[in-house]
């Protein structure tokens, strides 16, 4: 399989557009569509090669068609081992994505939102 055809199978199977690629890779939206041209394409550079590897999850031997076995994704084993809804898959891949420092603030959000409920709950039972 062709590296632009490669791609595109990977980001349609996470439903994502060209632009949400581009903004993810850090490229222009003309130059990630160069990458997925029918005719034509334009190979990645390493770096972007190695970026889209690694969301993906994937190897770059794979997206160049060296290796055609796809590694299992852990969060699908995850899911599937848990049973997770498609909800709760979808909240892990996001959160994995994040790199650390969104991991922290993300989580601090949460926190914070999740304490205000509580209290918010715990005051109303008591007024009922």
């Amino acid at each position: 399989m062709k590296i632009n055809d490669t791609l595109k199978k990977l980001r349609t199977a996470k439903n994502l557009s060209q632009s949400d690629m581009s903004k993810i890779l850090e490229v222009s939206l003309s130059s990630y569509q160069k990458y997925e041209r029918d005719k034509n394409s334009v190979t990645p550079s390493l770096d972007v090669l190695i970026k889209i590897a690694d969301f993906y999850n994937v190897s770059v031997d794979y997206l160049l068609g060296r290796n055609t076995e796809v590694e299992i994704d852990p969060i699908e084993i995850l899911a599937f081992t848990a049973n997770f809804t498609e909800l709760e898959k979808n909240f892990l891949s996001l959160y994995v994505s994040f790199n650390r420092e969104e991991r922290i603030q993300f989580l601090n959000k949460l926190s914070k939102n999740l304490k205000s409920v509580i209290s918010k709950t715990e005051a109303e039972l008591k007024n009922n």
